[in-house]
């Protein structure tokens, strides 16, 4: 098996790797901020480690986790490396949905809950409540890059979550624009022209 390290998530003195489930390594300090964020990180690198070489990579204690390599780099770079997805020099950064999609999923499955917050906060304030909010576009997509079909993710994530993060009638007028694009795609590509 070949484990390729991750261009941005590895720190030349840290101490354990994390390695995905696409074989990517991600090189970081323990005990630190991952530990001290994450109960759930805490208490899995606080478990026994034999020495075999399965275990160890690179000379440091390696743990293999079950989530993609770019869901992973959005969450350590936020949790090791200090990235600021939502600002920049106090400018409100639009963030791309993928990565809001990465923080929720993984700020939920670690309890990362700080993370959790922010990228469920920031989801919200593009899924707004009421329709005049939704028709000030101008204003929603500041926040987030997303597509119509990133929708049905929302819901997906709401499914997932132990509670709703996003409430579901938020998501409901963009699965239904989503719906006709598709059906409206494939009238189109069915229909011969000529």
């Amino acid at each position: 098996m070949s484990i390729a390290r991750d261009d941005q998530v590895w720190l030349q003195d840290g101490n354990v790797i994390i390695v995905s489930e696409d074989d990517v390594a991600f090189r970081v300090h323990l005990p630190g901020t991952i530990a001290h964020r994450s109960d759930i990180f805490r208490d899995l690198f606080a478990l026994p480690r034999s020495d075999t070489s399965h275990d160890m990579v690179e000379g440091c204690p390696a743990i293999r986790l079950q989530d993609s390599s770019t869901n992973l780099r959005h969450l350590l770079l936020v949790l090791c490396c200090g990235k600021n997805y939502y600002y920049s020099h106090d400018e409100v950064r639009c963030v791309p949905f993928s990565v809001l999609d990465s923080l929720v999923r993984l700020g939920h499955k670690y309890a990362v809950h700080d993370v959790l917050s922010d990228a469920l906060g920031r989801l919200k304030k593009y899924y707004c409540p009421t329709l005049d909010e939704w028709d000030d576009v101008d204003r929603r997509s500041r926040w987030v890059q997303t597509s119509p079909t990133d929708a049905f993710k929302v819901i997906e994530l709401a499914s997932e979550a132990d509670r709703h993060p996003i409430p579901l009638p938020r998501c409901v007028p963009h699965v239904l624009w989503a719906h006709h694009l598709e059906r409206s795609f494939r009238c189109i590509v069915r229909t011969p022209f000529g």
